[in-house]
């Protein structure tokens, strides 16, 4: 094998792992703050979204991890299946900022220590989805970096390829 290739699977492993940390923070995060807001007594509603939500990213990882445990050349080049995967992991994303924007009312985003709560299951619950929903923009932030760099890599190794095939054919 080449040392290329070896690289190459080095740097899969290493995406996949880093993806399933994320992926797994955020499932537990996200099982965190459904039970956070169950426990509020009707002040922080748990909206549809979140169930879907929840189930989504159970589908996720049961997918990624089955595709790549099984990578088989049918599973791991499936375009189609894998596109249409990203754009309902995407809707479902965009849906679950868009309809749960306001679900802490007047409490800032960052949960400051000195605002009034009525609780301090609340504060707890607002520091829950605060952090869920960065590690859910990381998450966003690192796929299109690594799907950039993925392209960018594949460019410069289908012109390396083709320069080194035309060298061997002269």
């Amino acid at each position: 094998m080449k040392l290329r290739t070896k690289l190459g699977w080095c740097a899969y492993i290493c995406v996949i792992l880093i993806f399933c940390l994320y992926a797994f923070a955020i499932l537990s995060l996200e099982i965190a703050k459904i039970a956070l807001f169950n426990q509020t007594n009707g002040e922080l509603k748990v909206h549809i979204i979140d169930y879907i939500y929840l189930a989504q990213l159970i589908c996720g990882l049961l997918y990624s991890c089955c595709c790549s445990c099984c990578d088989t050349r049918e599973t791991r080049y499936n375009s189609y299946t894998n596109g249409s995967a990203t754009t309902l992991t995407t809707t479902i994303f965009i849906l679950y900022m868009c309809l749960t924007i306001h679900e802490m009312g007047d409490i800032p985003f960052f949960c400051p220590a000195d605002y009034p709560y009525t609780s301090p299951l609340i504060r707890t619950a607002c520091q829950v989805r605060a952090a869920n929903l960065l590690l859910i923009w990381i998450l966003a932030g690192l796929s299109v970096i690594t799907i950039l760099t993925v392209c960018v890599i594949f460019i410069v190794f289908s012109l390396t390829t083709k320069k080194s095939d035309a060298i061997d054919n002269v």
